[in-house]
Protein backbone atom coordinates (compact mmCIF):
# COMPACT_ATOMS: atom_id res chain seq x y z
CA UNK A 1 0.00 0.00 0.00
CA UNK A 2 1.26 3.45 -0.86
CA UNK A 3 1.94 5.80 1.67
CA UNK A 4 2.43 9.46 1.68
CA UNK A 5 2.78 12.44 4.43
CA UNK A 6 -0.29 13.51 5.28
CA UNK A 7 -1.37 17.47 4.46
CA UNK A 8 -2.21 19.98 6.34
CA UNK A 9 -5.56 19.13 8.06
CA UNK A 10 -8.50 20.91 8.00
CA UNK A 11 -10.19 22.08 11.06
CA UNK A 12 -13.84 20.04 10.85
CA UNK A 13 -16.62 20.14 12.98
CA UNK A 14 -14.26 18.60 16.07
CA UNK A 15 -16.02 20.48 19.09
CA UNK A 16 -19.82 19.82 17.40
CA UNK A 17 -18.47 15.75 17.55
CA UNK A 18 -18.11 15.58 20.79
CA UNK A 19 -21.08 17.67 21.92
CA UNK A 20 -22.98 15.04 19.17
CA UNK A 21 -21.83 12.65 20.53
CA UNK A 22 -22.61 13.41 24.02
CA UNK A 23 -26.57 14.53 22.77
CA UNK A 24 -27.18 11.36 20.31
CA UNK A 25 -25.39 8.11 22.14
CA UNK A 26 -27.82 6.04 20.50
CA UNK A 27 -28.37 6.30 17.23
CA UNK A 28 -31.69 3.95 16.89
CA UNK A 29 -33.38 7.13 18.95
CA UNK A 30 -32.33 9.65 16.25
CA UNK A 31 -34.93 10.89 14.26
CA UNK A 32 -34.32 12.32 10.39
CA UNK A 33 -32.63 15.61 11.36
CA UNK A 34 -31.30 14.80 14.45
CA UNK A 35 -29.16 12.11 12.48
CA UNK A 36 -28.02 13.98 9.60
CA UNK A 37 -26.31 16.79 12.09
CA UNK A 38 -24.72 13.56 13.95
CA UNK A 39 -23.50 12.04 11.03
CA UNK A 40 -21.73 15.02 9.74
CA UNK A 41 -19.98 16.13 12.52
CA UNK A 42 -19.25 12.39 13.76
CA UNK A 43 -16.76 11.60 11.12
CA UNK A 44 -16.30 15.09 10.14
CA UNK A 45 -12.49 14.43 11.46
CA UNK A 46 -12.08 11.22 10.08
CA UNK A 47 -12.96 12.92 6.59
CA UNK A 48 -9.67 15.19 6.91
CA UNK A 49 -7.46 12.69 7.41
CA UNK A 50 -8.26 10.82 4.21
CA UNK A 51 -6.95 13.93 2.23
CA UNK A 52 -4.17 13.25 -0.03
CA UNK A 53 -3.80 16.62 -0.79
CA UNK A 54 -5.89 19.81 -1.20
CA UNK A 55 -5.28 23.21 -2.56
CA UNK A 56 -8.30 25.54 -1.66
CA UNK A 57 -10.88 24.20 -3.31
CA UNK A 58 -9.63 21.65 -4.90
CA UNK A 59 -9.35 18.39 -3.14
CA UNK A 60 -7.85 14.69 -4.03
CA UNK A 61 -8.79 11.76 -1.35
CA UNK A 62 -6.72 9.06 -0.91
CA UNK A 63 -8.90 6.46 -2.42
CA UNK A 64 -8.70 2.41 -2.26
CA UNK A 65 -8.48 -0.19 -4.24
CA UNK A 66 -10.36 -2.14 -7.06
CA UNK A 67 -9.80 -6.34 -6.14
CA UNK A 68 -10.46 -7.70 -9.74
CA UNK A 69 -9.58 -11.50 -9.69
CA UNK A 70 -7.70 -11.26 -13.15
CA UNK A 71 -5.59 -8.76 -11.75
CA UNK A 72 -6.12 -6.57 -15.35
CA UNK A 73 -8.09 -3.75 -15.44
CA UNK A 74 -8.84 -0.53 -12.55
CA UNK A 75 -6.61 -1.43 -9.22
CA UNK A 76 -7.49 2.22 -7.36
CA UNK A 77 -9.91 4.69 -7.44
CA UNK A 78 -8.46 8.52 -6.34
CA UNK A 79 -12.27 10.57 -5.63
CA UNK A 80 -10.79 14.39 -6.48
CA UNK A 81 -13.59 17.12 -6.17
CA UNK A 82 -13.31 21.18 -7.04
CA UNK A 83 -15.79 23.08 -4.61
CA UNK A 84 -17.35 26.71 -5.17
CA UNK A 85 -17.65 29.18 -2.78
CA UNK A 86 -19.68 27.76 -0.27
CA UNK A 87 -17.11 24.67 -0.31
CA UNK A 88 -20.00 22.20 -2.03
CA UNK A 89 -18.58 20.64 -4.90
CA UNK A 90 -19.19 22.08 -8.11
CA UNK A 91 -17.28 19.39 -10.47
CA UNK A 92 -16.35 15.99 -8.80
CA UNK A 93 -13.81 13.17 -10.99
CA UNK A 94 -12.87 9.83 -10.19
CA UNK A 95 -8.84 8.87 -11.08
CA UNK A 96 -8.55 5.75 -11.97
CA UNK A 97 -5.12 3.65 -12.00
CA UNK A 98 -5.44 1.01 -14.97
CA UNK A 99 -2.78 -1.85 -15.11
CA UNK A 100 -0.84 0.06 -12.07
CA UNK A 101 -1.48 1.33 -8.98
CA UNK A 102 -0.05 4.53 -7.37
CA UNK A 103 2.92 3.29 -6.56
CA UNK A 104 4.06 2.41 -9.94
CA UNK A 105 2.22 4.75 -12.05
CA UNK A 106 5.07 6.99 -13.15
CA UNK A 107 5.03 7.05 -16.84
CA UNK A 108 1.30 6.36 -16.74
CA UNK A 109 -0.26 8.00 -19.84
CA UNK A 110 -3.01 10.36 -18.84
CA UNK A 111 -6.98 9.46 -20.73
CA UNK A 112 -9.43 12.12 -20.25
CA UNK A 113 -13.11 10.22 -20.23
CA UNK A 114 -16.98 11.19 -19.62
CA UNK A 115 -19.85 9.12 -19.61
CA UNK A 116 -23.50 8.43 -18.09
CA UNK A 117 -23.58 6.87 -15.07
CA UNK A 118 -26.75 5.26 -15.79
CA UNK A 119 -25.50 3.80 -18.85
CA UNK A 120 -22.67 2.36 -17.17
CA UNK A 121 -24.04 1.46 -13.97
CA UNK A 122 -26.64 -0.01 -15.60
CA UNK A 123 -23.98 -2.03 -18.86
CA UNK A 124 -26.42 -0.33 -21.29
CA UNK A 125 -25.35 -2.09 -24.51
CA UNK A 126 -27.80 0.40 -26.75
CA UNK A 127 -25.27 3.19 -25.47
CA UNK A 128 -21.85 3.87 -27.00
CA UNK A 129 -21.15 4.65 -23.26
CA UNK A 130 -21.00 1.20 -21.81
CA UNK A 131 -19.12 -0.30 -24.94
CA UNK A 132 -15.98 2.46 -24.68
CA UNK A 133 -16.04 2.76 -20.99
CA UNK A 134 -15.93 -1.30 -20.27
CA UNK A 135 -12.99 -1.35 -22.67
CA UNK A 136 -10.88 1.37 -20.79
CA UNK A 137 -11.94 0.05 -17.04
CA UNK A 138 -11.24 -3.32 -18.25
CA UNK A 139 -7.52 -2.64 -18.65
CA UNK A 140 -7.97 -3.84 -22.66
CA UNK A 141 -7.25 0.03 -24.23
CA UNK A 142 -3.51 -0.87 -23.54
CA UNK A 143 -1.08 -3.59 -22.25
CA UNK A 144 0.57 -0.85 -20.77
CA UNK A 145 -0.47 1.23 -17.43
CA UNK A 146 -2.75 4.47 -18.14
CA UNK A 147 -4.54 7.28 -15.68
CA UNK A 148 -8.15 7.75 -16.70
CA UNK A 149 -10.00 10.94 -15.13
CA UNK A 150 -13.72 10.01 -14.95
CA UNK A 151 -15.77 13.38 -15.54
CA UNK A 152 -18.77 12.56 -13.11
CA UNK A 153 -22.42 13.49 -14.05
CA UNK A 154 -23.63 12.27 -10.11
CA UNK A 155 -21.74 11.46 -7.24
CA UNK A 156 -21.36 11.88 -3.44
CA UNK A 157 -17.76 11.51 -1.88
CA UNK A 158 -18.44 12.34 1.61
CA UNK A 159 -22.25 12.90 3.06
CA UNK A 160 -23.80 15.24 2.83
CA UNK A 161 -22.50 16.55 -0.06
CA UNK A 162 -24.54 15.10 -3.25
CA UNK A 163 -23.00 16.01 -6.41
CA UNK A 164 -25.48 16.25 -9.47
CA UNK A 165 -24.33 17.65 -12.74
CA UNK A 166 -27.49 18.54 -14.23
CA UNK A 167 -27.99 20.85 -11.05
CA UNK A 168 -24.67 21.77 -9.60
CA UNK A 169 -21.90 21.35 -11.93
CA UNK A 170 -19.74 24.27 -12.51
CA UNK A 171 -16.81 22.56 -14.47
CA UNK A 172 -13.93 25.12 -15.30
CA UNK A 173 -11.03 24.95 -18.06
CA UNK A 174 -8.37 24.78 -15.65
CA UNK A 175 -9.68 21.80 -13.85
CA UNK A 176 -7.74 20.12 -15.94
CA UNK A 177 -4.87 21.31 -15.83
CA UNK A 178 -5.35 21.75 -12.20
CA UNK A 179 -5.21 17.51 -12.08
CA UNK A 180 -2.82 16.97 -14.45
CA UNK A 181 -0.19 19.11 -12.62
CA UNK A 182 -0.77 17.11 -9.69
CA UNK A 183 -1.05 13.84 -11.26
CA UNK A 184 2.52 14.51 -12.51
CA UNK A 185 4.13 15.83 -9.60
CA UNK A 186 2.76 12.75 -7.36
CA UNK A 187 2.89 9.95 -9.67
CA UNK A 188 5.38 11.71 -12.52
CA UNK A 189 2.99 10.78 -15.58
CA UNK A 190 2.88 12.08 -18.62
CA UNK A 191 2.33 15.86 -18.80
CA UNK A 192 -0.52 15.46 -21.45
CA UNK A 193 -3.70 14.03 -22.17
CA UNK A 194 -5.84 12.31 -25.02
CA UNK A 195 -9.58 12.56 -24.56
CA UNK A 196 -11.04 9.68 -25.20
CA UNK A 197 -14.70 9.81 -25.24
CA UNK A 198 -17.39 12.30 -24.17
CA UNK A 199 -21.08 11.49 -24.19
CA UNK A 200 -24.13 12.55 -25.94
CA UNK A 201 -27.02 10.86 -23.44
CA UNK A 202 -28.94 14.25 -22.56
CA UNK A 203 -31.09 14.37 -19.53
CA UNK A 204 -34.33 15.24 -20.15
CA UNK A 205 -36.84 16.66 -17.83
CA UNK A 206 -39.89 15.17 -18.11
CA UNK A 207 -41.76 17.24 -15.37
CA UNK A 208 -40.82 19.27 -12.41
CA UNK A 209 -42.56 20.80 -9.40
CA UNK A 210 -41.06 22.12 -5.84
CA UNK A 211 -40.89 18.40 -4.79
CA UNK A 212 -39.73 16.62 -7.53
CA UNK A 213 -37.85 16.63 -11.11
CA UNK A 214 -38.76 13.50 -13.47
CA UNK A 215 -36.61 12.86 -16.23
CA UNK A 216 -37.44 11.19 -19.48
CA UNK A 217 -37.07 7.42 -19.33
CA UNK A 218 -34.03 5.54 -21.14
CA UNK A 219 -34.47 2.23 -22.77
CA UNK A 220 -31.93 0.04 -21.36
CA UNK A 221 -30.49 -3.08 -22.87
CA UNK A 222 -27.92 -5.39 -20.24
CA UNK A 223 -26.77 -9.05 -20.61
CA UNK A 224 -26.95 -11.07 -17.62
CA UNK A 225 -26.59 -14.26 -17.53
CA UNK A 226 -25.94 -14.66 -21.26
CA UNK A 227 -28.89 -13.37 -22.15
CA UNK A 228 -30.26 -10.02 -23.08
CA UNK A 229 -33.08 -8.14 -21.04
CA UNK A 230 -34.66 -4.63 -21.98
CA UNK A 231 -36.44 -2.34 -19.65
CA UNK A 232 -36.52 1.66 -18.61
CA UNK A 233 -34.87 3.75 -15.91
CA UNK A 234 -36.48 6.55 -15.19
CA UNK A 235 -34.10 9.02 -13.41
CA UNK A 236 -35.97 11.35 -10.41
CA UNK A 237 -34.10 14.21 -8.14
CA UNK A 238 -36.69 14.23 -4.98
CA UNK A 239 -34.71 17.60 -3.86
CA UNK A 240 -35.80 17.60 0.03
CA UNK A 241 -34.62 14.09 0.55
CA UNK A 242 -31.24 13.12 1.94
CA UNK A 243 -30.45 10.82 -1.03
CA UNK A 244 -31.45 13.02 -3.47
CA UNK A 245 -31.23 11.14 -6.65
CA UNK A 246 -33.44 8.05 -7.25
CA UNK A 247 -33.40 5.41 -10.60
CA UNK A 248 -36.58 3.42 -11.07
CA UNK A 249 -36.34 0.38 -13.56
CA UNK A 250 -39.35 -1.04 -14.73
CA UNK A 251 -40.45 -3.27 -17.94
CA UNK A 252 -42.77 -0.70 -19.37
CA UNK A 253 -41.86 3.16 -19.96
CA UNK A 254 -44.61 4.19 -17.71
CA UNK A 255 -43.45 3.71 -14.06
CA UNK A 256 -46.89 4.56 -13.02
CA UNK A 257 -48.63 1.77 -13.93
CA UNK A 258 -51.19 0.63 -12.12
CA UNK A 259 -49.40 -1.70 -9.20
CA UNK A 260 -50.70 -5.46 -8.69
CA UNK A 261 -51.70 -6.61 -5.00
CA UNK A 262 -48.01 -7.63 -4.30
CA UNK A 263 -44.96 -5.97 -6.43
CA UNK A 264 -41.70 -8.03 -6.92
CA UNK A 265 -39.34 -4.87 -5.11
CA UNK A 266 -35.67 -4.51 -5.32
CA UNK A 267 -34.08 -0.99 -3.01
CA UNK A 268 -30.52 -1.00 -4.66
CA UNK A 269 -28.01 0.76 -2.98
CA UNK A 270 -25.23 2.38 -4.77
CA UNK A 271 -21.89 0.89 -5.26
CA UNK A 272 -19.05 2.43 -7.23
CA UNK A 273 -16.41 0.38 -6.57
CA UNK A 274 -18.87 -2.77 -7.30
CA UNK A 275 -21.63 -2.06 -10.19
CA UNK A 276 -18.78 0.74 -12.05
CA UNK A 277 -15.61 -0.46 -10.99
CA UNK A 278 -15.99 -4.13 -11.15
CA UNK A 279 -14.78 -4.80 -7.97
CA UNK A 280 -15.00 -8.65 -6.82
CA UNK A 281 -14.61 -7.91 -3.24
CA UNK A 282 -18.62 -7.36 -2.92
CA UNK A 283 -21.50 -9.28 -4.41
CA UNK A 284 -23.20 -5.28 -4.94
CA UNK A 285 -23.31 -5.64 -9.09
CA UNK A 286 -24.85 -9.56 -8.98
CA UNK A 287 -27.64 -8.22 -7.18
CA UNK A 288 -28.92 -4.89 -9.12
CA UNK A 289 -28.32 -7.45 -11.99
CA UNK A 290 -29.85 -10.18 -10.51
CA UNK A 291 -32.86 -7.81 -9.90
CA UNK A 292 -33.25 -6.69 -13.43
CA UNK A 293 -33.35 -9.95 -14.49
CA UNK A 294 -36.20 -11.21 -11.89
CA UNK A 295 -38.42 -7.63 -12.65
CA UNK A 296 -38.04 -8.22 -16.56
CA UNK A 297 -38.85 -12.06 -16.05
CA UNK A 298 -42.41 -11.13 -13.85
CA UNK A 299 -45.36 -11.21 -15.31
CA UNK A 300 -46.42 -8.91 -13.00
CA UNK A 301 -45.85 -5.09 -12.67
CA UNK A 302 -42.28 -4.87 -10.71
CA UNK A 303 -39.71 -2.40 -9.72
CA UNK A 304 -36.19 -1.64 -8.97
CA UNK A 305 -35.05 1.36 -7.17
CA UNK A 306 -31.82 2.53 -7.28
CA UNK A 307 -30.08 4.61 -4.65
CA UNK A 308 -26.86 5.94 -5.55
CA UNK A 309 -25.78 7.91 -3.07
CA UNK A 310 -25.86 4.60 -0.64
CA UNK A 311 -22.23 4.47 -1.38
CA UNK A 312 -20.56 3.30 1.45
CA UNK A 313 -23.50 2.45 3.70
CA UNK A 314 -24.29 6.01 3.06
CA UNK A 315 -21.31 7.96 3.97
CA UNK A 316 -19.87 8.19 0.57
CA UNK A 317 -16.95 6.93 -1.65
CA UNK A 318 -14.09 8.64 0.06
CA UNK A 319 -14.86 6.45 3.40
CA UNK A 320 -15.88 3.61 1.92
CA UNK A 321 -12.89 3.59 0.06
CA UNK A 322 -10.85 4.15 3.45
CA UNK A 323 -12.43 0.11 4.48
CA UNK A 324 -11.55 -1.28 1.07
CA UNK A 325 -7.94 -1.37 2.45
CA UNK A 326 -8.73 -2.88 5.69
CA UNK A 327 -10.55 -5.52 3.94
CA UNK A 328 -7.66 -6.45 1.70
CA UNK A 329 -5.01 -5.45 5.02
CA UNK A 330 -2.22 -2.99 4.97
CA UNK A 331 -1.72 0.43 5.66
CA UNK A 332 -4.48 3.58 5.36
CA UNK A 333 -4.69 6.90 5.84
CA UNK A 334 -6.30 5.90 9.35
CA UNK A 335 -5.43 2.67 10.43
CA UNK A 336 -3.11 0.01 9.59
CA UNK A 337 -4.40 -3.64 9.25
CA UNK A 338 -2.42 -6.72 9.81
CA UNK A 339 -4.75 -9.14 8.56
CA UNK A 340 -7.59 -8.70 6.19
CA UNK A 341 -11.03 -7.64 7.88
CA UNK A 342 -14.62 -8.26 7.11
CA UNK A 343 -16.93 -6.13 5.21
CA UNK A 344 -18.35 -5.20 9.55
CA UNK A 345 -15.62 -5.40 10.70
CA UNK A 346 -13.95 -2.82 8.22
CA UNK A 347 -16.48 -0.29 9.07
CA UNK A 348 -16.61 -0.87 12.71
CA UNK A 349 -12.49 0.21 12.79
CA UNK A 350 -12.98 3.36 10.71
CA UNK A 351 -15.74 4.52 12.49
CA UNK A 352 -15.34 3.36 16.12
CA UNK A 353 -18.51 2.78 18.31
CA UNK A 354 -20.64 5.28 15.75
CA UNK A 355 -22.89 4.16 13.10
CA UNK A 356 -21.50 2.77 10.26
CA UNK A 357 -24.79 2.20 8.59
CA UNK A 358 -26.27 5.79 7.71
CA UNK A 359 -29.11 4.97 4.91
CA UNK A 360 -32.60 5.71 5.18
CA UNK A 361 -35.27 4.52 2.86
CA UNK A 362 -38.08 7.27 3.10
CA UNK A 363 -37.73 8.62 -0.59
CA UNK A 364 -38.23 4.80 -1.59
CA UNK A 365 -41.04 4.26 -0.05
CA UNK A 366 -42.50 7.47 -1.20
CA UNK A 367 -41.79 6.67 -4.55
CA UNK A 368 -43.71 3.27 -4.22
CA UNK A 369 -46.84 4.61 -2.69
CA UNK A 370 -46.92 7.37 -5.60
CA UNK A 371 -47.18 4.47 -7.64
CA UNK A 372 -49.89 3.27 -5.59
CA UNK A 373 -47.76 0.16 -4.00
CA UNK A 374 -49.48 -1.16 -0.88
CA UNK A 375 -47.52 -4.58 -0.94
CA UNK A 376 -44.31 -5.50 -2.19
CA UNK A 377 -42.09 -8.74 -2.52
CA UNK A 378 -38.74 -7.38 -1.11
CA UNK A 379 -35.90 -8.64 -2.71
CA UNK A 380 -33.26 -8.19 0.42
CA UNK A 381 -30.99 -9.86 3.19
CA UNK A 382 -31.53 -6.25 4.92
CA UNK A 383 -33.68 -6.07 7.90
CA UNK A 384 -33.09 -2.20 7.56
CA UNK A 385 -34.88 -2.14 4.25
CA UNK A 386 -38.08 -4.26 5.64
CA UNK A 387 -38.85 -2.65 8.51
CA UNK A 388 -37.97 1.41 7.13
CA UNK A 389 -41.46 0.26 4.32
CA UNK A 390 -43.22 -1.32 7.16
CA UNK A 391 -42.86 2.11 9.16
CA UNK A 392 -44.19 3.72 6.03
CA UNK A 393 -47.42 2.00 5.53
CA UNK A 394 -45.83 -0.82 3.12
CA UNK A 395 -46.62 -4.59 3.88
CA UNK A 396 -43.64 -6.64 3.27
CA UNK A 397 -43.07 -10.30 2.43
CA UNK A 398 -39.23 -10.83 2.19
CA UNK A 399 -37.67 -12.18 -0.96
CA UNK A 400 -34.06 -13.75 -0.09
CA UNK A 401 -31.43 -12.92 -2.47
CA UNK A 402 -29.52 -15.41 -4.35
CA UNK A 403 -26.12 -14.06 -3.58
CA UNK A 404 -23.42 -16.54 -3.65
CA UNK A 405 -20.44 -14.62 -5.41
CA UNK A 406 -17.28 -17.04 -4.76
CA UNK A 407 -14.82 -13.95 -4.25
CA UNK A 408 -16.98 -12.61 -1.52
CA UNK A 409 -17.75 -15.28 0.57
CA UNK A 410 -16.02 -13.55 3.62
CA UNK A 411 -18.04 -10.78 2.96
CA UNK A 412 -21.95 -12.78 2.64
CA UNK A 413 -21.18 -14.26 6.28
CA UNK A 414 -20.47 -11.12 7.53
CA UNK A 415 -23.35 -9.21 6.64
CA UNK A 416 -25.79 -12.17 7.58
CA UNK A 417 -23.69 -12.59 11.01
CA UNK A 418 -24.92 -8.87 11.83
CA UNK A 419 -27.61 -7.72 13.78
CA UNK A 420 -29.15 -5.69 10.22
CA UNK A 421 -29.04 -8.39 8.28
CA UNK A 422 -31.23 -12.06 7.81
CA UNK A 423 -29.54 -14.86 8.62
CA UNK A 424 -30.63 -16.45 6.06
Amino acid sequence: MFIYKKTDKLILGLICFFISYQAYPDSKKLNSGAFNTYAVSMYSSILDKLLLFKNDRFKVFYGGPVSRNNGQGVKWIMPIIFQDEQYKTRALYDVLFVNCDPENANGAKILFLNVSDANVKFKNLLSEDYKIFHKIISGKYSKNKYIVIRQMDFGMVHYPDIFISSLFSRCCDGDMSTMLQFLNQRFRTERAYKTIFKTKQEDIVLTEDDQRIVYEPILMKTEINNNFYSYYVTKIIIKNDNWKLYYIATKNKNYKNIATDKVLTRLDSGCVSGQIYGDDSCDCAEQLYEALKSMVENVDFSVVIHIPAHDGRGFGTALKAETEIYKIGGIGRVNEVKHPLNTIEASKLLYGQNPYDLRTYDGAATILKTINVKKVLLITDSLSKTNALIKNGIKVTRVRTNSNKPSCIKHLLAKRNSDSYYSE
